[in-house]
């Protein structure tokens, strides 16, 4: 097989850009068919994963994390309440916003579906040697800095009026 020409830095840029989104969707189609035999879905995993590792944060923080419409939290988010895996609460500094926390009921949820995603993590990193796995850990953590370097969402910071 010939060796291909290297790339210019716009389509290598491209090009790993779209085996990013390749490998995620291939992990989240593989964990999504698991959690849904055992009737759950990849984005209540998400979001109360999201809500375990991370803290409390605000419904706004929440969508941007784990990329989802901030619509489609707030009703995932009413779901959950209502199940009381989630707990929201006005946030005391700023009335506007809501934040979000994970409860016992929803950490117990969270421990009976994160094997499924384990399962599905290991197959699709089953290729990987372990060096490869945390060269790539390294790499991937070095991409995921917060937008704005301040630890809040560009999109959840407020907004100034004119």
């Amino acid at each position: 097989m010939p060796a291909r020409p290297p790339l210019d830095a716009k389509a290598q840029a491209y090009a790993l850009g779209s085996l990013i989104s390749r490998s995620r969707r291939a992990l989240w189609l593989t964990a999504a068919r698991r959690l849904e035999a055992a009737s759950e879905s990849m984005h209540v995993w998400q979001v109360l994963n999201a809500l375990r590792n991370q803290g409390p944060m605000t419904q706004c923080e929440l969508a941007v994390r784990t990329a989802q419409h901030a619509a489609g939290v707030s009703r995932l988010l009413e779901t959950l309440e209502r199940e009381g895996g989630v707990a929201r609460r006005r946030d005391a500094d700023d009335r506007r916003k809501v934040r979000v926390e994970l409860t016992e009921a929803g950490r117990q949820r969270l421990a009976a579906i994160d094997p499924e995603v384990a399962w599905a993590s290991e197959q699709i990193l089953a290729p990987l040697s372990a060096d490869e796995r945390a060269q790539l850990e390294r790499l991937l953590t070095k991409l995921a800095v917060p937008e704005n370097g301040h630890g809040e969402p560009a999109a959840c910071a407020p907004r100034r009026r004119a």
